[in-house]
């Protein structure tokens, strides 16, 4: 079962779906960063993002298999401020 990410704001009364690429009233903009590879690669490619301040560990989703490839995939949003 493959399960799709969704983009909600909770409301009092319900759950509305939210537009990741709409501009933002604060000046913020969503990025996405995707690591594709081995799991050792990227592994490590998110520990020297930790190291240089990028990004938590945390921050990844957990590794998935990407399709037909042997490869894997990580990915992470992340809020941006655009100068």
């Amino acid at each position: 079962m493959t399960v799709k990410p969704q983009c909600f704001i909770e409301t009092t009364d319900r759950a509305v779906p939210c537009d990741r690429t709409a501009p933002r009233a604060d000046g913020r903009e969503w990025i996405e960063i995707t690591l594709i590879g081995s799991p050792n690669a990227i592994a490590n490619t998110q520990r020297v993002l930790q190291l240089r301040g990028f990004a938590q560990l945390y921050e990844w989703s957990p590794l998935q298999p990407a399709a037909k490839t042997g490869k894997f995939i990580s990915l992470m949003r992340r809020l941006l401020y655009l100068a």
